[in-house]
């Protein structure tokens, strides 16, 4: 698998285990112990290195899955794959100053 197609599946999958915890946790149960390291794991497979603001404004994209039903909807996650993708590639991440 290309690197590139890598990167877009552990994106998507991160999109799928952010939507199954904010699930969980508006049916109440705590996932505090239920995290994972994708994020970072994709940002060093595409060898981008940001600060601690701007990994705040990265790992938001993710929690936008939560508009999504991704089981009538996966087009959308894959395009939200995308998105992140290209945000990450281009580095486009908000930064308060």
């Amino acid at each position: 698998m290309e690197n590139k197609k890598l990167v877009l599946s552990l994106i998507k999958d991160n999109l799928i285990h952010t939507r199954l915890l904010m699930g969980l946790e508006a049916l109440g149960f705590c996932t505090l112990h239920y995290v994972t390291n994708l994020e970072q794991t994709i940002l060093e497979l595409m060898d981008v290195h940001i600060n601690d603001e701007q990994y705040e404004s990265y790992v938001s994209l993710f929690s936008k899955v939560s508009d999504i039903d991704i089981a009538e909807r996966s087009g959308e996650l894959d395009e939200m794959a995308n998105q992140i993708y290209e945000a990450i590639a281009e580095n486009k991440f908000k930064t308060s100053g």
